[in-house]
């Protein structure tokens, strides 16, 4: 790893997603910012270390830093950015209102890192993540949930299309049935005992390897919501 390799801003790095993701980065030798919200912050910080003794360029911010100052104290770090990964796991502490606020917080650290990889000479890559309606059916956060669907599709699409000559690409990934720990308790019976096509639920590990994809290998594909569900969607089961 050198002073020349590309680096990523991970938000929302003490989520079992954002743990996978960080490991990924660090066998592909991207030096990472690592960043959560401070509920989440030991985990975080905890990430950053364990991976920083494997060798890893890592840093994570202070929990206190603000929405909107994240990207900017990211750049300070390395004094570039090429990668953004976000990254939101609503489970049973989670308001209605953290999730409706989600949305708006992600269109402006979308705008401030994009405009950062648009200012540089090889653009970059921004990977969102949400969900589809069928994780969280019947819970006190579906409706917030799947109002954000398609405020997150949005704010997607705006960026690929504002940003795509600068050579930003950006894409989204909405998760069906993924075994995730941090929503235990906030998913209903009937959720749990859902089959999908290809016969059982996704894992964390393999969110994080498609957003990865995305970000890092991808290299024309842009402004697409892509449904990682097992087939759920394909057949009578819905979203």
């Amino acid at each position: 790893m050198t002073n020349d390799s590309p680096v990523a801003l991970l938000h929302g790095a003490g989520f079992t997603i954002g743990d996978e993701i960080a490991a990924g980065l660090a066998a592909q030798n991207v030096r990472m910012v690592l960043f959560d919200e401070p509920e989440r912050e030991a985990a975080c910080q905890a990430t950053a270390a364990r991976l920083g003794a494997a060798g890893a360029q890592v840093q994570a911010l202070p929990a206190r830093t603000s929405n909107g100052d994240v990207v900017s104290e990211a750049v300070k770090v390395y004094g570039r950015l090429d990668y953004l990964f976000n990254t939101f796991i609503p489970g049973p502490e989670t308001s209605a209102a953290a999730v409706f606020a989600y949305p708006q917080q992600l269109l402006e650290r979308n705008f401030a890192a994009a405009d950062v990889m648009a200012a540089g000479k090889a653009g970059g890559a921004i990977v969102n993540q949400w969900y589809l309606g069928a994780l969280y059916e019947g819970s006190p956060l579906e409706s917030a949930v799947l109002m954000s669907k398609g405020a997150i599709t949005g704010v997607t699409r705006e960026i690929c299309v504002k940003y795509g000559k600068a050579g930003v690409r950006t894409n989204a990934i909405q998760l069906g049935l993924v075994d995730l720990a941090e929503t235990k308790g906030v998913i209903t019976e009937k959720t749990l005992a859902r089959k999908t096509p290809v016969g059982r639920w996704g894992s964390a590990a393999e969110v994080a390897k498609f957003m990865l994809f995305l970000a890092l290998k991808n290299g024309y594909m842009s402004g697409q919501t892509i449904c990682f569900d097992g087939g759920l969607t394909a057949g009578n089961t819905g979203t």
